[in-house]
């Protein structure tokens, strides 16, 4: 892995980068696999969540880093799909919903736009953080990513499908993501992913993005919560050490609900 951001959790270290070989790659797949699985979303005969976009897409995954390398724990992935100038190029929430691109994603060039997807999180229970900890990681290894790729690379904005409940998690928080309005899902109800469009009580819903706002935001929100941590550690440490005075600051909840984006 091409570590791109570190996060301190705890006692451990969230790794979060670029997925570099075979074997990196296959791990995201089969982690994807298995949080879809296990959430109902796929259909009952799928035995393996592989598409076109694949092939060229950049894989992120997050890493929880133990004292013992042999307990490290992939905990969270994800997919960067960049948009083509190939005439008729979607991308994949083009085709789960019916709606028009905003004016602001439609005025940039198609090879300026992304889109972000199959993000899932695995943090264990017993870590005393949520699983937002690892989606704000992987967010913020692509934003960084996009930046060392330099002006011509660059992208503007990005699109993405995600739960109602984890958009309002990140909003709430100060992420930027819009709501883009929809005619409704035109995901085949025998799709391979239809339990992820049809049928489920957390609907899923198309997203927009410009870059220039979701990275600073994304900093902004990561730095919140590494302050309130280095507080609390400093707090438990004076507790230990003086029974009296105020109780130590509390970090920022980040708890969130277990929801992927598509």
């Amino acid at each position: 892995m091409n570590i791109i951001t570190t996060i301190a959790i705890g006692r451990y270290t969230l790794h979060v980068g670029v997925a570099t070989t075979h074997e990196e790659r296959e791990a995201v797949l089969a982690q994807r696999f298995r949080v879809y699985q296990r959430e109902g979303y796929y259909r009952e005969d799928v035995a393996e969540d592989r598409d076109v976009y694949d092939q060229q897409a950049v894989f992120f995954l997050a890493t929880l880093k133990r004292s013992n390398p042999a307990k490290d724990l992939m905990v969270g992935s994800a997919r960067l799909i960049q948009g083509r100038e190939d005439p008729g190029f979607e991308f994949p929430c083009q085709k789960a919903h019916r709606f028009e691109l905003p004016p602001v994603i439609q005025g940039a060039p198609s090879a300026q736009r992304e889109e972000v997807g199959r993000l899932v999180s695995e943090m264990p229970r017993g870590f005393g953080v949520g699983h937002l900890v690892t989606t704000l990681g992987l967010l913020q290894a692509m934003g960084a990513y996009r930046e060392k790729a330099g002006e011509e690379a660059a992208l503007r904005c990005g699109v993405a499908t995600i739960k109602r409940r984890l958009l309002r998690g990140l909003r709430s928080m100060g992420l930027p993501l819009h709501e883009i309005p929809s005619a409704g899902v035109i995901y085949p109800p025998d799709g391979p992913v239809a339990g992820y469009f049809h049928g489920h009580p957390d609907p899923a819903v198309p997203v927009y993005w410009l870059t220039a706002e979701m990275v600073p935001a994304v900093r902004h929100v990561l730095a919140r919560y590494r302050r309130g941590a280095v507080a609390m550690r400093m707090g438990k440490i004076l507790g230990r050490s003086r029974r009296t005075g105020p109780p130590p600051t509390r970090r920022p909840s980040l708890r969130n609900p277990r929801s992927p984006v598509a």
